[in-house]
């Protein structure tokens, strides 16, 4: 599948994924939306490439500092889970 397609799966669930917590009123439940993101990309995408996975993780991180939350720990957690190094990030 190319990478726009990947691009719009993200964007999709990271809707979807929003909607969700915005409906729990749950502001701790943002966070927890990327890793279970990662696994859905690697679950749909399972053939990415290292530098298409390290673009993943870019996209999980600027949209969790848009978020203006810690989110910290949920992405080293979506690190691990797309196998993405630290010169990669």
């Amino acid at each position: 599948m190319s990478e726009q397609s990947v691009s719009a799966f993200i964007a999709s669930e990271l809707a979807t994924r929003k909607r969700e917590a915005a409906k729990k009123k749950n502001a701790a439940a943002y966070p927890e939306i990327y890793p279970e993101i990662a696994r859905l990309v690697i679950g749909s995408f399972p053939t990415l490439t290292a530098a298409e996975r390290a673009e993943v993780f870019k996209t999980l991180k600027g949209d969790a500092a848009s978020l203006g939350h810690d989110a910290t720990m949920a992405l080293r957690q979506v690190s691990r889970i797309l196998a993405v190094t630290n010169a990669e990030r």
